[in-house]
């Protein structure tokens, strides 16, 4: 039987309590309000540390107050300020007893402080009064006598009292109450923990393209060759695994432990063509572009191969997908696709094209109606990753409607195969099944190069749903389940080629879209009428660059010339820390949620957040 009260019924029993807030009242204490006097007239005075209240016919009732460290007790509750008094009250005093010494632990816990207010308690006398209306009831210390005396032992049992246990400097004490400063004095002391390293990895390569133009002899400048793409030989140290180091344990002054954060470790994956020995050194096998990708705590190295294009990508050419580099000597035509699960490299222009890359993207040139998606929108926009997701949200939804229709007919003492209800899903619900298997199927066998497991399998496997005889003939969900299995490893072998900090390296961007992971540079003229997203940094590197109609969408920060213009629509940078930029336009900024928008010509401009408030510095 379940006993459980439900809300509900909770809910009830409260309002049927008619439960209301009690204040409870302070036993002994007036809380401040003044008690009215009891009986006639009266005077009072003091004498002989008695405070005297004495009934007089048709008299009045005085007012009585304590001067600090007295306390006033009036028929024995504590008065605060002043109280009238009659024939029939009874005045009692007492001294506020003030600790002699106070043992304070901070916040961490490691330190216990002491620190002593006086080393000696003596007693007190009240002051003679005759009797008056108001009457200041005031004590003086009686220094012939000692009520309390501070010594060692008393301060030690103290401390033995509060659990503080741990590091006690007993001398320090003693020294304090031999010739007191009255000052805190650190008298027990824990242990910090200390923290743990973090395995690292040191990189002997260039993650990042280098771009630099050089003159050549007869001073003549080379504007072709300026991208120096990362390279090593067979045989080179890449990298270096440095292992975590535990942190120490610590402890309280209460002998508490403390736990230091564990470190994180890094698992180093090595692929083709690289070799990890045995002390956490990264060799490379062959010559080629080093690459590290993966995640914080799983890294992957290995040589990128490289897929060249002496020309342009065209329709001669055909699209391209590639798993590994891909180099193109020319310019990308109307209508191609660029897949690369590594870098992309154009020495040209982009025109009406889609590049997806999991590392980074070089154009020397321009890109104009184009889509450029590098490192983690690279691998969003990939289509084999894309179809294979969705091909795995489809299976999933196709075998739990299966499992359930199956459940009902079996319900009703009837038989179905396996195979007739999944052709039977399939023409009826599921009609994007084939299709994106299709779909998936001519993905595989675009990818020029990549022979792994994953794609053998998924190509053996995904046929299975493009022929409806092979559907009918299954009698369980085991070559579903396999194939659902082989596309989750397939989208993360693709998640897993993404490339740490890929960036986007462009001339120029015109009516364009580009979403980097890392960084998008814009080497020339500028930008307009485009979108640009990235987790890093916009920059604009051309003395004369302009940002026009555009919207630029910067994790970090934004570093532009010229923004905005007197056409092309109106121009939008949003940033997580910083704009800077030398002319704005019209237009609209942000930092963060934080926005302005520009009315007038600005120059020198910085925007930042300070105190929660967003801040634009300029000249007009």
């Amino acid at each position: 039987m379940n006993n459980h009260i439900s809300d509900d019924e909770l809910l009830g029993l409260i309002k049927s309590l008619n439960l209301e807030e009690a204040v409870p009242e302070r036993e002994g204490r007036s809380g401040g309000e003044d008690l009215p006097p009891s009986g006639e007239g009266a005077s009072v005075h003091v004498e002989n540390n008695q405070i005297v209240v004495r009934a007089v016919e048709g008299g009045g009732y005085p007012l009585v107050e304590a001067v600090p460290p007295v306390r006033l007790l009036k028929n024995g509750k504590l008065v605060e300020g002043r109280t009238r008094v009659g024939a029939g009250d009874k005045l009692e005093w007492q001294i506020a007893r003030e600790p002699l010494y106070a043992i304070e632990v901070s916040e961490n816990k490691l330190e216990a402080y002491f620190q002593l207010v006086s080393k000696v308690r003596y007693g007190w006398n009240l002051v003679d009064q005759p009797a008056s209306s108001p009457l200041r009831i005031e004590a003086v210390e009686d220094r012939e006598v000692v009520l309390e005396t501070v010594n060692l032992s008393e301060v030690m049992r103290t401390l033995q009292s509060m659990g503080i246990v741990k590091n006690i400097r007993s001398a320090v004490i003693f020294q304090e109450l031999a010739h007191p400063t009255h000052e805190r004095r650190l008298v027990a002391q824990g242990l910090r923990p200390e923290p743990s390293q973090d395995a690292r990895l040191e990189l002997y390569f260039a993650q990042e393209v280098q771009s630099s133009i050089e003159e050549k002899e007869g001073r003549t400048v080379d504007y072709r060759n300026h991208l120096h793409i990362p390279s090593v030989k067979k045989g080179d140290l890449i990298a270096r695994r440095y292992p975590m180091v535990p942190g120490v344990i610590g402890y309280t002054v209460y002998g508490e432990l403390i736990e230091p954060v564990p470190p994180k470790d890094i698992t180093v994956i090595a692929k083709e063509n690289v070799e990890i020995r045995g002390d956490g050194e990264v060799y490379a096998a062959k010559d080629g572009r080093p690459r590290m990708t993966g995640n914080q705590a799983v890294r992957y190295f290995d040589i990128a191969t490289s897929y060249v294009v002496n020309g342009d990508v065209d329709l001669k050419t055909g699209n391209i997908a590639f798993s590994g580099d891909v180099i193109v000597h020319g310019s990308v035509k109307e209508g191609m696709v660029i897949e690369s699960l590594g870098n992309v490299y154009i020495f040209g222009n982009a025109y009406q094209a889609t590049v997806t890359a999991t590392g980074s993207i070089q154009a020397t040139g321009s890109i104009v109606k184009s889509h450029f998606y590098s490192g983690y929108y690279g691998v969003v926009f990939n289509r084999l990753y894309a179809n294979c997701k969705a091909l795995n949200d489809q299976l999933a939804r196709l075998v739990q409607a299966s499992q359930l229709l199956m459940g009902v007919i079996e319900a009703k003492g009837q038989r179905v195969g396996i195979g007739q209800i999944l052709m039977t899903l399939i023409e009826s619900k599921f009609k994007d099944v084939p299709k994106t298997a299709a779909d998936t199927l001519s993905c595989v066998k675009s990818i020029q190069r990549l022979a792994s497991k994953e794609m053998n399998d998924l190509r053996d496997q995904a046929g299975l749903l493009t022929d409806p005889r092979r559907i009918l003939g299954l009698d369980s969900f085991n070559l579903i389940h396999a194939l659902q299995n082989t596309v989750r490893e397939t989208y993360d072998m693709v998640e897993r080629m993404q490339e740490i900090g890929a960036n986007i390296d462009v001339g120029q961007c015109y009516l364009s879209e580009a979403k980097a992971t890392g960084d998008i540079l814009i080497r020339k003229e500028g930008v307009l009428q485009s979108t640009l997203t990235c987790r890093g940094s916009i920059t604009f590197f051309g003395r004369d660059a302009v940002c026009r109609g555009s919207q630029l969408d910067a994790q970090d920060t934004i570093t532009a010339n010229v923004v905005g213009g007197d056409f092309g629509g109106e121009t939008m940078l949003k940033a997580g820390r910083r704009i800077t930029m030398n002319r704005m336009n019209p237009g609209k900024l942000c930092i963060g949620k934080l926005c302005r928008q520009i009315l007038q010509p600005i120059k020198h401009v910085t925007a930042y957040v300070q105190d929660g408030e967003l801040m634009v510095e300029f000249e007009k």
